[in-house]
């Protein structure tokens, strides 16, 4: 027989224990079908669901919300039967299930909110989309976000700063919170294109010693974005004097055989001297070593004043530490040819 004669049966069930519960009275539609008694039918479903909310773990829907809450505190009821070939009993069940959960508000959006929402996944139907809708992948990417938030927080309890908590750390759980931050950091998990992006990574600047991890590139932009803030156009600048340094430099690379000249340099040794003697008679020589130290101590404190942390701090002052003995060591090298 290839078209049995079955009972379909339309379902409800919703959380009745608990007034203040966001998910108070927010109901499930849904579908089963059988042979025999509506009633015997349904209660074999329900029994499904509640072995169902006992063993699996997950984050949005109805086993979820059975899974923290307990069977318990769900309410099951039949909405209503239909007995007749399975093909008609099948599109019965799906126009009626597409109807209750749009006309209760459609599918899941946020699980710990109390909205004009269902506790289904997607707009009801066997012969439709089986898959996630949009707005319940919405759903389960905010309580994904809430699970990380949990666990980091779990974890600063016991390390006290980001910093401190290594890649292969797990919180009690079994959670991989150390995978998860470096994810996190390299790939903007969690943050790239969610509608509260900028709340989320307000939410992460303010933890302790996050910024104490990052790498030195990251920080690096940040110190820069930090100084565009608060002196607007600064970052047009700098981008200009690279691109000038970098045209020097293409300038230098063709000078290069003229320079290593042995006539060239003989030229040159004379030339200097006289502009030295010059400026030294005049005094402005010194006047511009002046200007240009001060203007680079004044650069130089911009930048530390716009770190976050100590030790971007320490590892700026390192770099412009480095580049002193450098420039100390090139200009004695440079007057020693002279």
């Amino acid at each position: 027989m290839s078209d049995p004669i079955v009972t379909g049966v339309l379902y409800r069930i919703r959380e009745v224990a608990n007034k203040d519960d966001p998910l108070h009275r927010t109901p499930y539609y849904g579908q089963t079908f059988g042979c025999g008694d509506p009633m015997k039918i349904a209660k074999r479903r329900w029994a499904k669901e509640v072995y169902d909310a006992k063993n699996t773990e997950k984050l949005v829907g109805l086993i979820a919300a059975m899974y923290l809450r307990g069977s318990d505190a769900f309410s099951f009821k039949i909405l209503g039967s239909h007995v007749g070939p399975r093909s008609d009993v099948i599109i019965w069940m799906d126009e009626n299930e597409k109807n209750l959960i749009a006309k209760a508000g459609g599918p899941l959006r946020d699980q710990e909110e109390r909205l004009h929402q269902t506790l289904n996944l997607t707009s009801g139907g066997r012969s439709g989309d089986d898959a996630f809708s949009f707005v319940s992948s919405e759903a389960l990417q905010r309580q994904k976000w809430r699970s990380f938030q949990k666990h980091v927080l779990e974890a600063l309890d016991v390390w006290k700063s980001i910093s401190n908590i290594r890649h292969q750390y797990c919180c009690s759980d079994g959670y991989k919170i150390g995978k998860a931050i470096g994810r996190v950091r390299q790939f903007d998990i969690f943050l790239k294109g969610r509608p509260d992006e900028s709340t989320r990574r307000q939410w992460l600047i303010a933890l302790p010693g996050w910024f104490d991890a990052m790498s030195k590139s990251d920080a690096a932009k940040l110190r820069y974005s930090r100084m565009d803030n608060e002196e607007p156009g600064l970052k047009e600048t700098m981008k200009k004097n690279a691109a000038v340094g970098r045209s020097s430099a293409v300038a230098k690379a063709k000078k290069a055989k003229t320079i290593s000249n042995p006539v060239w340099k003989q030229k040159i040794s004379i030339t200097l001297k006289e502009r030295n003697a010059r400026m030294e008679v005049s005094g402005s020589a010194a006047l511009r070593i002046k200007n240009q130290k001060e203007s680079i101590r004044l650069r130089r404190q911009r930048q530390l004043d716009a770190c976050i942390s100590d030790l971007e701090r320490t590892r700026l002052q390192k770099k412009f530490d480095h580049n002193d003995k450098y420039n100390a060591i090139a200009t004695a090298k440079k007057h020693a040819v002279v």
